[in-house]
């Protein structure tokens, strides 16, 4: 429901929620090649040139050559770009604080510490540190 309710609300903003990573990452360290960006999110190039064009045709990123090899392009966010992340930051803080009302500090602490250790738990099972161990959690069932 979570991601479903944030998935309208980027599309209505005509944005697609797997640009996110790109203008988040353009946000932290403009001036990136297509080939550092792909490396960055562990994306093939022909996909980040895919996103590029896209966000660029929208006014959210410009392309500018490199001041050392006019053969790299440097990708930046746009001053369109950055208001476009910036709003949908501020509905993300929104939807968050939906989500979460009702739950105290305490509350959200704890469930936030759970939620992280779940996911450094399928870390572990994806790069198969866990093996015998998950015996142990099937005979407790």
């Amino acid at each position: 429901m979570y991601f479903a309710m944030n998935y309208e609300q980027l599309t209505a903003k005509g944005m697609h929620p797997g640009q996110m990573p790109m203008l988040n990452l353009l946000a932290r360290r403009g001036g990136m090649s297509q080939r550092e960006i792909a490396r960055e999110l562990h994306v093939k190039p022909p996909s980040v040139a895919v996103s590029i064009r896209r966000l660029e045709n929208a006014g959210l990123v410009v392309r500018a050559a490199d001041g050392k090899d006019q053969r790299i392009s440097r990708i930046s966010l746009s001053p369109k770009g950055e208001k476009m992340l910036e709003d949908i930051q501020g509905i993300f803080e929104q939807n968050d604080k939906l989500l979460f009302r009702g739950f105290n500090e305490t509350e959200e602490c704890l469930l936030r510490r759970f939620l992280i250790q779940i996911i450094e738990n399928m870390a572990d099972v994806q790069s198969g540190q866990i093996g015998m161990e998950m015996e142990g959690i099937k005979d407790k069932c």
